[in-house]
C-alpha cells in the first residue's frame, strides 16, 4: 500500500474540512513526523488546533528519524530557506520511505521537487476520497468551503471547478 506523508497544513486543511476522521477510509497508509506531531520545534502554531490523538486516531503512523535522518534534515533545511524545520522533516521521512508527501506549501512542494519526492496537496486527498466513494460531491463542496474560510492557499481556479460541479 502506497504511503502519504502529511505536513502541518494538509492536517489542518482535514481539521478544518472534517474530513481528518475520513482520511483513513482512503486506500493509503498514513504517516506524520514525530517531529509534526508532538510539537518538537515550535514553528507551526496552527497545529495547536489538532492533538496528537486525533491525529493517529485518524490512521496516522508516527515516523521518528535516526541520526543519518537528522543530519539530512539539517542538511536540507540548510540548503533551501524557504520551508520551515518541521516541514522539512516531513519531506526527510516521506524521501527515505519512497512516500509522496502532502503539503500545500509552495517552498516545500519545490523543495521536495528537487529531492526528487512526489508531492500532492488537499485537492488531490479530496478527489481521491470522491473517487473511491468516501465523499460525495456535496459533502466535498462544502468541506472545501470550510476549507477556504479558514484561509487555506489553494488555487482558485480548481476550487471553482470542484465547486461548480
Amino acid at each position: 500500500m502506497e504511503l502519504l506523508i502529511s505536513d502541518t497544513c494538509i492536517l489542518i486543511d482535514l481539521h478544518n474540512g472534517e474530513l481528518l476522521e475520513k482520511i483513513h477510509e482512503l486506500p493509503y497508509s498514513l504517516g506524520i513526523p514525530d517531529a509534526i506531531i508532538y510539537g518538537t520545534f515550535d514553528d507551526e502554531p496552527e497545529l495547536n488546533r489538532i492533538n496528537a490523538e486525533q491525529i493517529i486516531d485518524a490512521g496516522f503512523q508516527v515516523f521518528s528519524l535516526d541520526s543519518d535522518g537528522l543530519l539530512e534534515v539539517f542538511e536540507i533545511y540548510n540548503k533551501y530557506t524557504k520551508p520551515s524545520l518541521t516541514d522539512i522533516f516531513g519531506l526527510v521521512v516521506a524521501k527515505r520511505n519512497n512516500a509522496i508527501l502532502l503539503t500545500g506549501d509552495g517552498s516545500l512542494r519545490k523543495s521536495a521537487a528537487k529531492e526528487n519526492v512526489e508531492v500532492k496537496g488537499t485537492l488531490w486527498i479530496m478527489d481521491e476520497m470522491i473517487k473511491h466513494d468516501i465523499l460525495d460531491k456535496e459533502y466535498a463542496a462544502k468541506s472545501l468551503n470550510k476549507i477556504l474560510v479558514e484561509g487555506a492557499y489553494l488555487p482558485k481556479s480548481e476550487c471553482q471547478k470542484r465547486l461548480e460541479q
